[in-house]
């Protein structure tokens, strides 16, 4: 299609969708095999899925809250959640949006370091204070978060609380590096209770759309189908990765063009922008760091 280059993300969809269809008549030892032959389209190493098929009970899934047939960590709380469903943006509101670990926490740290003139974080709780994730912590986090700001979400765009007067960033991630690095979330905190569990049964789970927030492939293509909006920046995890500085900038434009033309004019406010956003740099400051209190399993 007209506009559509190559890699993105429809052909991340179609590759992903295809190795999904097939998933079950695979052997988890034949993936590298399958990865080799997608090369073009994924990055992940061909070997990182075996080196995940690694000691589990294959009986273990993940332990999630039922909202309404959503799917959620059981740290969710279903009335916080519902106001956060009903929170009505406002036009000073930015938004940022993605599937569960395709880079939300990155780009909350670039729009947080160009709002404050590259100065980080003084904690994780200042962090969090100016950016809050509205579906865990409900619309009073948003109407009392520290502004200029942003609300983060892993919402799609059918559920988004949504106003064409305020401003969405939508970041999509390969379907390989996207479904290894949730495996590893999910082992990670305890209310999944999937220390034990496999890749192989996350692998399937994560194929038929039956992890917390839902379908993968269903989640990109709601909010790509608005990637034109005019209040809507649809950006690629790889990229920020291969050209942070063109990304950054992108997303300064977007947010406004005093930002913009700030950080073309003051070397040191950029330099500092991409400094304190290297992922070496923000894992002092991420949101993982209050992981282990937010994912704490709710009452049976």
């Amino acid at each position: 299609r007209d506009g559509i280059r190559p890699g993105a993300p429809l052909g991340i969809l179609f590759g992903a969708f295809v190795e999904c269809s097939f998933s079950r008549r695979l052997r988890l030892a034949d993936l590298p095999r399958v990865a080799e032959g997608c090369a073009s389209t994924f990055s992940i190493p061909a070997q990182t899925s075996t080196r995940l098929k690694i000691m589990g009970d294959p009986n273990v899934r993940p332990r999630y809250l039922d909202f309404e047939g959503y799917r959620l960590a059981t740290a969710f709380d279903s009335d916080l959640l519902k106001s956060a469903l009903n929170y009505k943006p406002t036009p000073e509101d930015v938004f940022i949006v993605t599937y569960p670990k395709c880079g939300t926490t990155w780009v909350q740290h670039i729009v947080y370091l160009i709002f404050s003139r590259g100065e980080k974080p003084k904690s994780g709780l200042d962090f969090l204070k100016n950016s809050p994730f509205i579906e865990m912590l409900g619309a009073d986090s948003a109407h009392t978060m520290n502004r200029p700001g942003a609300i983060k979400s892993h919402l799609p765009f059918s559920m988004i609380p949504y106003s064409k007067d305020a401003k969405y960033i939508y970041i999509c991630r390969n379907p390989k590096d996207c479904v290894t690095s949730f495996y590893h979330h999910t082992k990670g905190f305890s209310g999944y209770e999937f220390t034990n569990g496999t890749f192989e049964v996350f692998f399937d789970l994560f194929c038929n759309g039956e992890t917390d927030f839902g379908d993968y492939f269903e989640h990109i293509l709601s909010w790509y189908e608005h990637r034109n909006d005019p209040n809507v920046l649809f950006l690629h995890y790889e990229d920020i990765k291969k050209d942070p500085r063109t990304e950054v900038l992108k997303i300064a434009k977007f947010i406004g063009e005093n930002y913009y033309h700030e950080l073309l004019d003051d070397t040191a406010y950029l330099e500092n922008v991409l400094k304190h956003s290297d992922v070496s740099a923000m894992k002092e400051y991420t949101n993982d760091s209050l992981g282990e209190v937010l994912h704490q399993p709710t009452q049976r």
